[in-house]
């Protein structure tokens, strides 16, 4: 399983139109194979950051949705300053991981 987590910051300005970019990002991205969860949360402590914390089957889905024309035209998007501003750096981490049955997880 492949694990995104990522945090982006966008200009007030540019809020309404990054919400209704990630929108559609999202439910395209629920619909690839592999997809196990994709979301995206404001924090609620600094409203120019973004939360992303994907779930991924494996690589080579996760390969696939990082390719996929919407989410390289989301990519686009974002980097261009006349469609969305931002007001920071983003950052992101992959992880690959094994899932843990809860039992397993409580009683190690």
């Amino acid at each position: 399983m492949i694990i995104v987590r990522a945090t982006t910051f966008i200009a007030d300005q540019s809020r309404d139109k990054f919400v209704e970019l990630t929108q559609k990002t999202i439910q395209e991205s629920l619909a690839e194979d592999g997809c196990i969860s994709y979301t995206c949360s404001a924090d609620l402590s600094d409203p120019a950051a973004f939360h992303w914390l994907e779930v991924w089957r494996d690589e080579k889905s996760f390969a696939a949705h990082w390719h996929a024309d919407h989410h390289t035209g989301f990519l686009a998007a974002l980097a261009d300053q006349a469609v969305v501003q931002r007001a920071g750096t983003p950052t992101a981490s992959f992880f690959s991981a094994d899932e843990i049955p809860l039992q397993e997880a409580l009683h190690p």
